[in-house]
């Protein structure tokens, strides 16, 4: 199976030549050295490669991530998603299976607000997730389309502990919201930037019972192959 992970399709209703900084960035990076090199740090691009429990922990630990939210993304989201290729769009797909996003569900399970790296505007050096204001309320304004592909008990079934068990659910069972946000350690400090995003945004919540999965997805796309 091949998925395709940075590139929305040309005729993508977002794919803007400043969508594709970042974009181009990654592939390119990957998959050419010397200057590519230089690029890639100035995006704070890490090296592409499959993490172990440590070093997801690790990681998550510099980004601030409480070690009681911290999760693994199980690689059959990929096949999953792959099914939906023929019955819905490719965008659809495509924002599904960016490896930076954040989704909000409320108390039914649905989606309510939709945030996709595919749609976060492109800086010079940064993703800006917040360009139009979207996490000054909560839930946060949707920015990616909203859809049927994935509601809270579906996206569930691909969220694991580290020791990949299906998350406690006495954790989010009273939750008014449950937010899972996606994350990547090869993406360096555009993750740490979506992460930070989205813990302002919760004290918007006010006294609303919210819970956060951040899911990281470096094995996701290690153990899949990635069109480019």
């Amino acid at each position: 199976m091949r998925i395709r992970l940075y590139l929305p399709a040309a005729n993508h209703p977002y794919h803007m030549f400043q969508r594709l900084i970042p974009a181009w960035l990654i592939a390119s990076s990957l998959l050419l050295g010397g200057c590519a090199k230089m690029l890639q740090c100035m995006y704070g691009m890490k090296k592409y490669k499959v993490l172990t429990k440590e070093e997801i922990a690790s990681a998550a630990a510099r980004y601030k991530i409480p070690s009681d939210a911290l999760y693994e993304l199980d690689t059959a989201y990929a096949g999953y998603m792959a099914k939906f290729r023929q019955e819905y769009t490719s965008f659809t797909v495509e924002n599904h299976l960016h490896p930076l996003q954040v989704t909000y569900y409320d108390k039914r399970g649905a989606q309510v607000s939709f945030h996709s790296g595919v749609y976060a505007d492109a800086g010079l050096f940064n993703l800006r997730w917040n360009f139009k204001r979207q996490f000054d309320y909560f839930p946060p304004v949707t920015e990616a389309p909203i859809d049927s592909i994935m509601n809270f008990e579906t996206h569930l079934r691909f969220v694991r502990t580290l020791n990949g068990n299906s998350p406690d659910p006495a954790v989010y069972r009273h939750a008014s919201y449950n937010v899972i946000v996606h994350w990547a350690r090869f993406t360096g400090r555009q993750s740490r930037r979506l992460i930070r995003v989205v813990q302002k945004n919760a004290k918007r919540a006010r006294q609303q019972p919210v819970n956060y999965f951040f899911v990281n997805t470096d094995n996701l796309y290690q153990n899949s192959k990635p069109d480019y």
